[in-house]
């Protein structure tokens, strides 16, 4: 039976596969808190902004700031509790949980580096037109770098991930390869002419007596 091999048997070439996996998803969910929180800091931010500067010109473009920004604090959450969901899967080993993360993970990929692109647009956008405060740019240009590098960080653990999954089937099929072999008539065989040598060694023994 053909198996496929795992790409990477150890989590950033030092730690056990999946407790470094553990480890980084502690690491995500404490990233995804930060961003939560600096998302949020920029949403509100842009709020006070338009209602101190705002003119009528500039409410479409307001507006498509909001939701972008919107959608991106969306996607710190939802990173933020698929962590957790993994981080029980891990501990409990339950592949349903793991597999469902992974799937999820490449969700997430795929619209990070869609929003990004769409982020990194628009505020271009607004560098052009003057629209954004300096305090604003700086606020964006962290948070946009932050999307970055959770590129960067996503697509290293989507690697670990199918990793670890390809892992978990192997050693379910060497359970099922080891059970079959274990199971079949030979070796029952040799367990019954084991079983009546030790009776008739047994029956010896008490004649001897």
């Amino acid at each position: 039976m053909n198996k496929e091999e795992p790409k990477f048997n150890r989590c950033c070439f030092c730690f056990p596969l999946r407790y470094g996996l553990l480890v980084w998803a502690n690491v995500k969910i404490s990233v995804a808190a930060f961003f939560i929180t600096t998302t949020s800091y920029a949403l509100l931010s842009l709020c006070m902004m338009f209602s101190t500067y705002g003119t009528e010109e500039m409410r479409s473009r307001f507006h498509r700031d909001v939701a972008l920004t919107s959608v991106g604090l969306t996607f710190f959450i939802l990173d933020f509790i698929g962590n957790i969901v993994f981080i029980i899967g891990g501990y409990k080993k339950n592949i349903r949980l793991i597999r469902f993360f992974y799937y999820y993970s490449i969700a997430v990929w795929v619209l990070s580096i869609l929003v990004t692109a769409l982020a990194i647009s628009f505020s271009i956008e607004g560098w052009l037109a003057r629209y954004l405060l300096m305090k604003i740019y700086i606020v964006h240009i962290l948070n946009y770098f932050g999307y970055f590098m959770i590129i960067v960080v996503q697509t290293y653990f989507l690697l670990l991930l199918k990793s670890e999954i390809i892992k978990f089937k192997n050693d379910a099929c060497n359970r099922e390869i080891k059970f079959e072999k274990d199971s079949t008539p030979a070796k029952r065989m040799r367990k019954r002419d084991d079983t009546v040598a030790g009776s008739d060694s047994d029956s010896i023994e008490s004649e001897v007596v």
